[in-house]
């Protein structure tokens, strides 16, 4: 048997669940399940959640078994972005992947204003998605109209969506770069953000670095490197986060009826007192956050492992209904 075949084996049986890699730049998102893929001889369902361009790096987490029955709702979660832009210069991609097409003037430009502009986009605001992206019109990717010259085809302000800036900041400002951190809503576009701010001051900018730095509830704290992976594939299966293990960016509540849980894996929906339903969350994981998540919640057992992905309706003063969305085990 050849090393090959025998440190292949070493990826076999993954647990049902999430790996959360570091993607590298240089990489898209489907070329690292193709990179799981290779190293495994039993091939598992794999998915994974949210597309990261090649010029991005950082958070691409990817589910693995009954984990991929999760992808359509977690790719819906909040994003968390780092990123840089470099002012006075225009591409066509909007980043440093692109080809140059103008320049502007940065003399003007102060930390002072920057962060002034990047307060007032926070909130809902409009973008229309950059030409260079994955959004499709009649079918085909808009990134295909622009690489066969036929960009003038596609009628982009029709393609524009409302997505929301929950927090935004400028963390420094050298020269004629800024670095941000942005907490946004699925399909925000960073590149255009960059490009708001950059015309907002009365110039140009591209994006020269981007690292998602949190999605689905987990950050790069949690994350690996494909060079990890490969020095130790013995360890694969234990940097696999469990399904039991997964609490996303939602509140988390503990059911502490045996009965109530049976129903709930059942598919019954349940009604509980108030009280009752106060006492299953912790102090740092409250009712409160689920007027922030759409009333959804993590359902978790008497010993704190989830079992699934569940709504909470209330119903009056004194009772909540609660019912099962999306099943662990």
């Amino acid at each position: 048997m050849t090393a090959l075949k025998v440190q292949s084996r070493l990826f076999d049986r993954l647990p049902d669940g999430m790996l959360v890699i570091n993607k590298p730049t240089g990489m898209v998102s489907r070329d690292i399940i193709r990179w799981l893929e290779k190293r495994q001889v039993v091939k598992q369902k794999t998915g994974h959640v949210g597309t990261l361009d090649p010029i991005a790096e950082g958070v691409l987490p990817i589910l693995i078994g009954r984990g991929t029955k999760l992808q359509d709702y977690l790719v819906n979660l909040e994003k968390s972005y780092l990123f840089d832009v470099k002012f006075g210069v225009k591409t066509d991609t909007l980043d440093s992947d692109g080809n140059v097409v103008g320049h502007g003037p940065v003399d003007h430009l102060t930390g002072e204003a920057i962060e002034k502009v990047v307060a007032s986009m926070i909130g809902r605001l409009t973008q229309v998605p950059p030409l260079y992206s994955a959004v499709k019109y009649k079918g085909v990717p808009l990134y295909r109209y622009a690489r066969s010259g036929r960009s003038l085809e596609v009628p982009r302000e029709s393609l524009a969506k409302t997505v929301e800036i929950k927090k935004f900041k400028m963390l420094d400002f050298r020269c004629d770069v800024a670095s941000f951190s942005v907490l946004c809503s699925k399909g925000t576009y960073v590149r255009s953000l960059a490009e708001s701010i950059s015309e907002k001051l009365g110039t140009c900018g591209m994006v020269i670095k981007l690292v998602r730095a949190a999605t689905a509830g987990v950050t790069l704290t949690d994350s690996w490197t494909l060079n990890e992976l490969e020095a130790e594939p013995e360890k694969l299966s234990s940097r696999v986060i469990p399904l039991e293990r997964l609490h996303f960016s939602i509140p988390v509540w503990q059911v502490s009826s045996d009965a109530v849980i049976g129903k709930l894996r059942l598919g019954q929906q349940v009604k509980v007192n108030m009280e009752s339903f106060a006492q299953g969350f912790s102090e740092l994981d409250n009712q409160r956050g689920l007027r922030s998540s759409g009333g959804m919640l993590v359902l978790a057992d008497t010993n704190g492992r989830s079992f699934g992905i569940g709504a909470a309706v209330y119903h009056g003063v004194d009772q909540v209904q609660v019912s099962m969305k999306r099943r662990f085990s």
